[in-house]
């Protein structure tokens, strides 16, 4: 758990850190933003340090990955959306609680999606 003692450190010094909720960047169905589950990283984090999680929503980058990695610049259309922070309760600090602040999450991470997808209407076919 280094990675989490560090961004608990960077926490608590009052920097942002970024974490995939899925533990690493997924695509397609196992995204969070598909239906994935939410790992337990984030969750730790949030009920650790007692900081927000701000929901960000980036889909285009698939098309980053078409493009072959030995190439310098790669180019593509991306949407991002930044969601409202989700507090975490003391009641995270507890194996149930994580498990329903997760569950919380999904479902705000998949709605943030579906919020992307209207505000900038684009198809079901453009994932993350």
């Amino acid at each position: 758990m280094p990675t989490i003692r560090e961004g608990l450190k960077r926490l608590g010094r009052g920097e942002a850190v970024g974490i995939f909720p899925e533990g690493e960047v997924m695509m397609g169905s196992r995204s969070v933003l598909r239906g994935a589950a939410v790992k337990r990283g984030v969750c730790t984090l949030a009920a650790r340090s007692g900081c927000p999680v701000v929901p960000v929503v980036v889909v285009g980058t698939d098309k980053l990955r078409k493009v072959g990695p030995w190439l310098p610049a790669k180019w593509g259309k991306l949407w991002v959306l930044v969601g409202e922070p989700i507090p975490v309760g003391a009641e995270a600090r507890t194996k149930t609680g994580r498990a329903a602040f997760a569950a919380d999450l999904e479902a705000k991470y998949v709605a943030l999606y579906g919020e992307l997808r209207q505000q900038f209407e684009l198809p079901d076919t453009i994932v993350p």
